[in-house]
């Protein structure tokens, strides 16, 4: 049961438990690659993962529902807004263990004799950061993403991937923040990586996260190969250029669907012709027809409104079923 009958009373309890600075109303457009979005009933931002711990500890203890976003790049928030708790993520730390070829730490005086290294990001970690500093110091497999905008906390939820890279790749182990507020350490198996999806993935026709998850990416760990960073930055420069090439430019929130066995869906999508098809202010992209684009005041609603249009299609003309890519939250009316 909630502690307090409204935002006010319930951002002081929450700010008062968790140390944390707590806002109330505000717009989730702020906080997504789309810009679409109504607001969060409360609203704050941990940087340390620590925070983080007390903020979730402190909305469980109130009864207050929560839910935990990191960059936004795979995400659409509903025009009514989120009815709850958003916390958004921005721990960042980043640190690395070099190994010799039987597995064994090495001191730091020794690193450059290492041939792998176990680089661990907290949850808010951004892609392009992890990439750009490990390639900088002379470790390759995480360089694909560099031209992903999304965070680590993100990725490991939805297995992010791209230019024939993945987290599953090089992912060895998590911490989840768990239900009981534990601190749980998770190898990668226990995780069922798929194809942009895990265990703690949302799924269903329009894979809608739901509030108050059990499980929260605390820190990931991934184990990198010895390179040089000529060859890195060459790899990141070609992805960064492919992608320019290939994706539209501007508020999107990535892929829409998941392409099915054998097929892509932008080509279905094109098949049935919705490539550059407009409603509102959103649009598939004339460039690449499963980027859902936002072209100027879209809402949710428009958004929502082409996601139907484009399954009932695609699987009336092509007998597909497409499954979204992006994860949807909040309530679709105030």
């Amino acid at each position: 049961m909630l502690m307090s009958s409204t935002y006010k009373d319930q951002a002081e309890a929450l700010a008062a438990i968790a140390g944390l600075e707590v806002t109330t109303g505000e717009p989730l457009g702020r906080h997504n690659s789309l810009r679409i979005g109504g607001p969060a009933d409360l609203f704050l931002t941990t940087k340390p993962v620590d925070e983080l711990v007390s903020a979730v500890g402190a909305a469980r203890e109130l009864g207050i529902p929560f839910l935990v976003i990191g960059n936004g790049t795979n995400l659409l928030a509903l025009d009514g807004g989120v009815r709850g708790l958003v916390i958004k993520n921005r721990a960042a730390h980043i640190e690395r263990t070099v190994l010799d070829a039987a597995g064994r730490p090495l001191p730091e005086e020794q690193a450059h004799e290492g041939v792998a290294a176990l680089w661990r990001a907290d949850g808010g970690v951004l892609f392009t950061q992890l990439a750009r500093r490990s390639v900088a110091e002379g470790w390759l497999g995480a360089e694909w993403g560099n031209s992903i905008p999304g965070s680590v906390g993100g990725g490991v939820v939805s297995n992010a991937g791209a230019h024939g890279g993945d987290m599953k790749g090089s992912l060895t182990r998590v911490w989840l923040l768990g239900p009981t507020g534990a601190v749980e350490e998770w190898p990668v198996e226990r995780l069922a990586l798929g194809y942009r999806t895990s265990a703690l993935k949302a799924h269903g026709a329009y894979a809608r996260r739901g509030m108050s998850p059990d499980y929260i990416v605390l820190r990931a760990e991934f184990l990198l190969a010895r390179g040089t960073r000529e060859e890195g930055e060459r790899r990141m420069r070609e992805y960064l250029a492919q992608r320019q090439r290939s994706q539209p430019q501007g508020k999107s929130a990535g892929s829409t669907f998941k392409n099915p066995p054998g097929d892509a869906a932008g080509r279905l999508i094109e098949s049935v012709g919705l490539k550059g098809f407009r409603h509102g202010g959103a649009a598939f992209s004339a460039k690449h027809a499963n980027f859902m684009m936002n072209l100027g005041g879209a809402t949710a609603a428009d958004v929502l409104y082409l996601l139907e249009l484009a399954r009932s299609r695609v699987r009336e003309e092509q007998g597909v079923a497409l499954e979204t890519e992006i994860e949807i939250v909040g309530e679709e009316t105030p």
